[in-house]
């Protein structure tokens, strides 16, 4: 019988709001003290490896863990935050988004696409990864979509 493989998915923890750009969007304090509490659980856990979203928030929340475990952070594009094009990031775009998933401003992506590609990551981890343990760092549209 084949080892189970076992997927930990942990969402980022607080960002600051008021940051312009996204890929650099540090942690609040708040939200260091989660990452120290993504240690705290995973610490009696065997993780073999670390995959992570490239945007700071993420990295950041898992990465005390990951060096706990003397392991990489392999990034990895496909688990990144939604691409958003022109004036896509308000309430109205928000809602026609969720009641339409394949709705994308120009230049954005809709919920259907960002689902498809962060379903062709998790299953090329899958398939390298098969019966070890695993956390996953994406941003958290992943979780969401």
């Amino acid at each position: 019988m084949a080892e189970l493989t076992r997927v930990y998915f942990v969402r980022h923890a607080q960002p600051e709001r008021g940051w312009e750009d996204e890929r650099t969007r540090p942690l609040t304090e708040e939200g260091r003290a989660d990452a120290a509490a993504v240690l705290e659980f995973f610490a009696d856990k065997r993780v073999d490896r670390f995959y992570c979203s490239p945007f700071r928030r993420s990295i950041d929340t898992i990465r005390a863990a990951a060096d706990y475990f003397n392991k990489e952070i392999k990034l990895d594009e496909r688990l990144r935050e939604r691409e958003h094009g022109a004036g896509g990031n308000n309430r109205e775009m928000f809602r026609k988004r969720w009641e339409n998933h394949d709705f994308h401003e120009e230049n954005g992506e809709s919920l259907a696409m960002v689902r498809r590609r962060n379903i062709d990551a998790l299953n090329e981890i899958l398939r390298d990864n098969a019966g070890l343990n695993i956390v996953v760092g994406p941003t958290g549209r992943l979780l969401a979509a």
